[in-house]
């Protein structure tokens, strides 16, 4: 209790003190702009200032030795240059970075997403306020947009298709401040299902015994959170570079004194030149005239890059101490320690291998329609066997609605023979009601109804399933009986494949929505002579698409026999390689466009033809060969294109 009241007051205090800073800072950036929008006087400071200007006179100058690598980068991703590779091209070279570091693709990625390079200044992270030519340029716009082009076209769009696979990306609390013994960073990643730091230099330039480690994230913060911070969080004040600036600024302040005490000198010996009884000579009265000027310029100069540094002062002097830092890490350690957390509150067992399991969260889930049909969240569970291989996090597809405030729910297969030496599915089926998993708060993903075709679209859509990719479909026509009464159920048909009749999860929610409410549900089962009770579908779910079997499924469509095709229907299939590349190939002989944007490209499908053939892929084989020119040149044949 006392820890948790401790921790409690600690987050109050950090939040005041959050608001105090951000309101301050806010409020000097306020002054200056306004003062650049009267005035057109500039608040040029170091702190300001991009990596390829510096601060001279007051204003912002190029430092071309810097400005030139910077239009390089420009230069090279305008020719369709991955920011990896512009990172390895600088390296192998020897050219550093603006600190003398090594390039990295953040690097990289960062000079080409800021806009300041062609002078624009965002006056606030939060808001869209924007100031045209606060900084000299160094890009022109058209090639700043001609590179924003291109990067956003190689962008992947996610509602083409998932790939199942180790999540590539760690939460690591750690980040920037774990170092290899060589000196370089540390950068968290996972393989073979091990989460692991890792030196980001070279294997050929690190000295390092042990360049990666297994990291345990939470094991890792559960010990932090009991370790002695007063020995951890020694990050003053930074004293060193306040009194460094501090010397700074009192030798400008000296400087700016010397030239207004030359200014006065030669201000009183004009007004004494102009008093004195003989005639004045007017080339020595213009010369002083430009004396006093050129002073007065040097003063002013003086004044302003006296009062930048002590603006820049000003700025370190608001930043967080160490006791305000630790206060603000306990707390996001706090929160990621008892946060995210779910029961295990029911699990429905079809056989060993397949299960729906219900989690409920500690806390309410968001209000509203806090996730779309179709998306998917991450899950994560320890390997409580084996604790030296440490957690393990996949995504996996929604079962349950947005309207269900209880609990969420997945439909999970465990894997037989696992890539991974640590999957999840083999940890999870060792849960039972009761037991805690990890859930990622955010849904994600675009295989919805809205982020492919849209919910405006009125025709059929057929839903394509192999064992648990069906949780998707469930999903949503839940939603859709839920939320519209059922008005998209007629027009909605579920091909569900497995390869027994007890594997066919939800048939009989999915049968009661058929005979009640009109959708149209074709279970099959690829091995029914195992099972003679099984009196329906035959074969695999693509096999609904042989020449045959469409007849069949037009007529369950009402719907005229060969009338199948993008006009009267979209597809949707979720599930693995087979099932995906099968009915692609033998729906693309009646003309059904995949939306996919590498094989969009390959096929030389034009941008006007839209998509009509959607899918989401829960394993890591291509979904066709790609490389077989005999199946493209096929292809391009049934779509029309040549």
């Amino acid at each position: 209790l006392s820890v948790s009241v401790t921790l409690k007051m600690l987050q109050n205090e950090a939040h005041f003190f959050s608001e105090k800073l951000s309101g301050r800072i806010v409020e000097k950036w306020e002054t200056r702009r306004n003062r650049y929008q009267k005035t057109g006087v500039k608040f040029a400071s170091e702190s300001d200032c991009p990596d390829w200007l510096f601060v001279e006179d007051g204003d912002f100058a190029i430092n071309e030795e810097f400005a030139d690598v910077v239009r390089r980068i420009f230069e090279l991703a305008s020719r369709g240059i991955s920011g990896s590779t512009i990172a390895q091209i600088f390296n192998k070279e020897g050219i550093p970075t603006s600190t003398g570091g090594r390039w990295g693709h953040g690097n990289v990625s960062r000079i080409l997403r800021n806009r300041q390079v062609i002078g624009i200044k965002k006056v606030r992270k939060d808001s869209d306020e924007e100031i045209e030519n606060y900084f000299p340029p160094i890009i022109e716009r058209t090639l700043f947009t001609k590179v924003r082009a291109i990067i956003d076209a190689k962008t992947p769009k996610k509602g083409s298709g998932r790939r199942g696979g180790p999540n590539g990306k760690c939460i690591n609390i750690l980040k920037g401040m774990t170092y290899c013994t060589c000196g370089a960073a540390m950068s968290s990643g996972e393989s073979n299902g091990r989460v692991r730091l890792r030196c980001t230099r070279p294997s050929a330039e690190c000295g390092a015994i042990h360049r990666s480690i297994l990291y345990d994230e939470t094991l890792f913060l559960s010990a932090f959170m009991d370790a002695q911070w007063e020995k951890l969080f020694k990050t003053q004040l930074d004293d060193k570079k306040i009194r460094v600036l501090k010397k700074k600024l009192a030798r400008e302040i000296e400087v700016a004194d010397k030239f207004e005490g030359e200014l006065k000198n030669v201000q009183n010996n004009l007004k004494a030149l102009g008093k004195s009884a003989g005639e004045v000579n007017p080339i020595v009265m213009n010369s002083m005239a430009e004396l006093i000027a050129e002073t007065e310029r040097q003063v002013q100069s003086a004044q302003r890059q006296a009062e930048a540094t002590r603006q820049d002062i000003r700025v370190l002097e608001l930043q967080a101490d160490s006791e305000s830092i630790e206060k603000r890490v306990k707390k996001g350690i706090k929160q990621f320690l008892t946060g995210d957390r779910y029961d295990i509150e029911k699990r429905e067992d079809f056989s060993e291998e397949l299960a729906i399991f219900r989690v409920r969260p500690d806390d309410p889930l968001p209000d509203g329609d806090w996730f779309v049909p179709g998306q998917y969240m991450v899950i994560g569970v320890n390997n409580v066997d084996e604790p030296e291989l440490g957690g393990v996090q996949r995504p996996m597809s929604i079962a349950s609605e947005p309207a269900e405030r209880g609990h969420v729910e997945f439909y999970i297969r465990r894997v037989g023979s696992p890539e991974s030496k640590n999957p999840l599915t083999h940890s999870l089926f060792k849960l039972q009601q009761g037991d805690r998993v990890f859930l990622r708060p955010k849904p994600k993903g675009h295989f919805t109804i809205p982020g492919t075709v849209g919910e405006d679209d009125k025709r059929w859509r057929i839903l394509v399933s192999a064992g648990t990719g069906l949780a998707p479909f469930v999903s949503i026509v839940r939603d859709d009986w839920t939320r519209n009464g059922g008005s998209a159920m007629d027009r909605t048909c579920i091909i569900h494949g497995a390869s027994r009749p007890g594997d066919l999860g939800y048939r009989r929610e999915l049968e009661d929505l058929s005979s009640e409410h009109g959708l149209l549900y074709l279970p099959t089962v690829s091995r029914p002579a195992e099972y003679p009770e099984w009196d329906g579908l035959h074969g695999r779910a693509e096999d609904r698409f042989k020449a045959d079997a469409l007849e069949v499924l037009e007529e369950r469509m009402g719907i005229p026999s060969g009338s199948l095709g993008p006009d009267q229907a979209v597809v949707l299939v979720c599930g693995l390689q087979g099932t995906i590349g099968e009915s692609l190939v033998r729906l693309a002989k009646r003309g059904f466009v995949p939306a996919e944007k590498k094989i969009r490209k390959k096929l030389e499908i034009p941008d006007e033809l839209p998509g009509s053939f959607f899918f989401e892929q829960y394993d890591s084989d291509p979904v066709i060969d790609l490389e077989n020119e005999g199946l493209v040149t096929e292809l391009r044949r049934d779509l029309g294109l040549i």
